[in-house]
């Protein structure tokens, strides 16, 4: 009967320093995803502008990473009959992927 209770007892710690282990995990991971923000100068739109031009009012930051600016991409350049909506995409060290568009 003690062998049992000792077994028991020991499985208890276990299961406890595993579920420890997992909150350390979760939290140092869990630091967000990254945010994409623009500057007010807004370049103007011409053809075939190159992404050097229309990453220039674009910033990136995380939590964790800290500046992903240079990580941001120009993902899709859509052109309405009006105006012209920029899609840009920016992943952090952890994988999440953000999407913003202007």
């Amino acid at each position: 009967m003690m062998n049992g209770k000792k077994i028991g007892i020991g499985l208890g710690i276990l299961c406890l320093l595993l579920l420890i282990g997992n909150g350390i995990l979760y939290l140092n991971r869990a630091q967000g995803e990254p945010v994409i923000s623009f500057t007010k100068d807004v370049p103007t739109y011409v053809e075939n502008m190159s992404d050097e031009d229309l990453l220039s009012n674009v910033r990136a930051n995380d939590r964790q990473d800290g500046d992903l600016t240079g990580e941001v991409i120009v993902d899709q350049v859509v052109k309405g009959e009006k105006q012209v909506k920029v899609k840009y995409l920016v992943t952090d060290s952890d994988h999440h992927v953000v999407v913003a568009n202007q």
